[in-house]
């Protein structure tokens, strides 16, 4: 039964001699009615209306703030939309409040100004994200902390003014409604007493059935006002006015909670994400999430692992709480356990009803095993970077829930940018780690490049002070074969001719080690180098005797290299004397001379019918003082290869040979092109 109907029929019994008090409780029950309509209908819907606002308002701040943070296309284009969204719900409220739920000047005061701060805002968030979308993301979060910030507060202190102010409307009406009630109910309980028992009874009922809804709902009111949200509001189950009043207060409270639920949420993950800024290992990484995190959720233990890529395993980087008997297990496979699985799945699992031996909290004061586990995957991009797992005597309220949402982004996008800046120093100490390598090598070159100069410099003048004593010991020989040959024996000329034959051998020696010095210190600057005519000097200037019976082959269409002419003369005359002193007995040498192109390099190839050359010693004989073969049949002295291929190497080519036992020998020298 609603108010009216108890009035009515409080009314009805004593008509008859109290129809005068009967007017005057009228129009006090009219007045009760417009000043509780009033606040049931204008300050009720203005509080609600604001509450809305402020959780829209909070809504759009957040999505203009992960809008920023966010890189893909796909997420912006969808924070896009809610910001649009909450923008225009924002607009459409404040328009709403303003033309129906004004209440005084002071209130359209408040009204107007929040309207401005609030386009104010959506202006400076819609220029920050023009510049995120344009790619410039420091200057749309500098400008969104620094320039939008303290607009964002002002907004926010508005908003606290704005709600006070219709708290303090709504209150003043429910007290004059209070005022005006008790005035009616002693006229009422006067004309009861005077009339029957049954209108004191029925009347003492009505009363109880007004006041204490409406003591009960100031009550609560004022409570909602100082930030106790626990507390129950009374009388929403009732039928009449009462029930759509408390009905009322108890949205009221479902606003303001849930705005200050999002205050701690955005509170804490600011807090911890701004601890996450100074860590320079994993290690540093996961302690900061973790003793920031775990006191939020009510305490607990709690560890953070990593994901190696390389080694397809998740590590163990930091733990928080566990005593000395339960360390964490140092790493997992990806599926392996709990966490392997939760890496592998990027998917959150949770675990109830633990076993009393599952795990225990321990502190100074005693120990006892938590009630729930959950390990949460830290994804980046679509790629689980790590895992946070956390165990508790009680499972998670919402807002833990939520924070821990807001946070795990955080935490995953700060990992991937630590490793980053891990693979970057590491980089940084193998560059400097090489550069000093570098250093010593340049270093140890240049002492063999000194040590290689003194040794050519050494190895010079022994041969020009070993032909001094070696022309001395010729030309005794030769004047003691020629002058006294007659007063010696056949015993001593053959001595003799002995040491005249070991000179010579020591003169040539000689001569090609200071040719082999010479090569050293040529000048290396390349030329163009006509094969074919170098080929005919190096026969010109060496004077080759030929058997009438030799054919030496210069093929046409020899190509040009790009050389030392002094080397290459040098070479091309080794490999051309060898090519004819090493002749298969009793067969005529024949040796042809052709260049062949690869690419932009060209081989000149001297290729002869001799003796040939095991192919075991092909790598042997181009070393110094190295022969092969009969050495009594062909004198020589092991150099005349060495300095073909030290020359070769100095102009930046390669030399070999190909060749069998009695097949003959092929030689060729690569060089570069010439245009």
């Amino acid at each position: 039964m609603t108010i009216a109907k108890r009035l009515l029929l409080l009314l009805s019994i004593p008509l008859a001699t109290l129809v005068g008090l009967g007017v005057f409780t009228k129009m006090e029950l009219d007045r009760i009615d417009e000043r509780g309509r009033f606040v049931a209908e204008t300050q009720i819907s203005s509080l609600a209306v604001a509450a809305t606002i402020m959780q829209t308002f909070s809504d759009l701040r957040a999505d203009a703030r992960s809008y920023l943070l966010v890189d893909d296309a796909k997420s912006r284009s969808e924070l896009q939309t809610a910001v649009e969204r909450r923008k225009a719900e924002v607009a459409r409220l404040l328009r709403q409040y303003a033309d129906t739920l004004v209440s005084d000047e002071r209130d359209r005061a408040l009204t107007a100004e929040l309207r401005e701060r609030t386009r104010e805002w959506i202006a400076g968030a819609e220029q920050a994200m023009a510049l995120a979308a344009a790619g410039d993301q420091r200057a749309a979060v500098a400008h969104l902390t620094r320039g939008l910030a303290p607009l964002g507060e002002q907004v926010n202190v508005l908003l606290a003014d704005w709600t006070h102010h219709n708290q303090a409307i709504a209150k003043e009406a429910g007290d004059a409604t209070i005022v005006t009630i008790q005035r009616a109910s002693r006229a009422l309980l006067l004309a009861v007493l005077l009339a029957l028992a049954l209108s004191a009874t029925l009347g003492l009922v009505t009363y109880r059935r007004i006041v204490r809804p409406l003591h009960g709902l100031q009550t609560s009111v004022e409570a909602i006002a100082k930030g106790d949200f626990a507390q129950a509001v009374p009388f929403t189950r009732e039928s009449d006015e009462t029930g759509s009043l408390a009905r009322s207060v108890e949205v009221l409270k479902r606003g303001a909670a849930s705005m200050e639920e999002q205050r701690w949420i955005k509170t804490n993950a600011a807090r911890i994400s701004a601890e996450l800024q100074s860590a320079t290992t994993f290690a540093d990484l996961g302690q900061h999430v973790l003793s920031g995190l775990v006191p939020a959720l009510g305490g607990g233990v709690a560890a953070v692992y990593r994901v190696d890529a390389a080694e397809q395993r998740v590590k163990l980087i930091a733990s928080y709480g566990l005593g000395e008997r339960q360390a964490a297990r140092p790493s997992f496979a990806l599926g392996d356990g709990l966490i392997g699985q939760c890496a592998r799945d990027r998917q959150a699992i949770a675990l109830t009803d633990l076993p009393p031996d599952y795990l225990g909290i321990s502190s100074g004061l005693g120990s006892a095993a938590p009630s729930s586990v959950v390990a949460w995957p830290l994804v980046s991009q679509g790629e689980a970077l790590g895992v946070v797992e956390f165990a508790s005597f009680r499972p998670l309220a919402a807002k833990e829930t939520a924070l821990v949402e807001e946070l795990l982004p955080i935490v995953a996008l700060s990992m991937e940018i630590l490793a980053r800046n891990v693979r970057t120093r590491e980089l940084l100490e193998q560059t400097q780690e090489q550069a000093r390598k570098l250093e010593v090598i340049q270093k140890l070159n240049e002492e063999l490049r000194e040590a290689n100069e003194q040794l050519e410099t050494f190895s010079y003048s022994v041969s020009h002070d070993l032909r001094a004593p070696l022309r001395s010991l010729q030309g005794f020989s030769e004047v003691l074969l020629e002058d006294y040959a007659d007063k010696l024996d056949d015993e001593a000329r053959l001595y003799l001719q002995r040491i005249k034959s070991a000179t010579l051998q020591m003169e040539q020696l000689t001569r090609d080690l200071l040719q082999y010095c010479r090569v050293a210190r040529e000048d290396m600057t390349p030329q163009a180098v006509e094969v074919n005519a170098l080929i005919k000097d190096v026969m010109a200037m060496n004077n080759f005797v030929l058997p009438s019976s030799a054919q030496f082959v210069i093929r046409d269409g020899m190509a040009r290299v790009l050389a030392n002419p002094t080397l290459l003369s040098q070479c091309l005359s080794n490999l051309l004397q060898n090519a004819f002193k090493f002749a298969t007995p009793n067969v005529p040498p024949r040796v042809e001379v052709w260049t062949e192109r690869q690419a932009s390099r060209v081989r000149i190839h001297v290729q002869d019918n001799g003796i040939g050359i095991d192919p075991a010693h092909h790598q042997k004989i181009f070393g110094i003082f190295e022969r092969v073969g009969n050495v009594k049949e062909h004198d020589g002295t092991g150099i005349g290869l060495a300095i073909v291929a030290r020359a070769v190497q100095r102009m930046g080519g390669h030399c070999g040979v190909d060749s069998k036992l009695g097949a003959g020998s092929r030689f060729w020298i690569e060089l570069q092109s010439a245009p």
